[in-house]
């Protein structure tokens, strides 16, 4: 996924801003799916806890209203994209944006 940006990834402390918990209460408890950052805009990073999509992490767009639910047979809501196949994948292509590699 070409110019997508994680902000944030959270923590397993059990309160402050960057809490997994504090996250995971605030904006609902998606079915099998934990939310481990947040992009600068708001939106979710979710990492799949679901037996066919085990480690996938997923991009959760807070602007596009899904209207179809995450499905076992690996059908998507319209607000999701998957950024990674796994969570090695996912750290691999974080970067510091303000770092020019030498």
């Amino acid at each position: 996924m070409s110019g997508f940006t994680c902000q944030d990834l959270f923590g397993v402390s059990p309160s402050g801003p960057y809490s997994l918990l504090r996250a995971w209460e605030r904006r609902g408890r998606p079915s099998r799916l934990l939310p481990i950052g947040m992009s600068p805009s708001g939106d979710r990073i979710l990492l799949s806890l679901r037996a066919g999509s085990m480690g996938t992490v997923y991009f959760e767009d807070h602007e596009v209203i899904a209207t179809q639910s995450f499905t076992d047979d690996g059908a998507l809501p319209e607000n999701m994209v998957p950024v990674a196949d796994s969570f090695d994948a996912f750290l691999g292509m974080l970067y510091d944006p303000d770092h020019e590699p030498a």
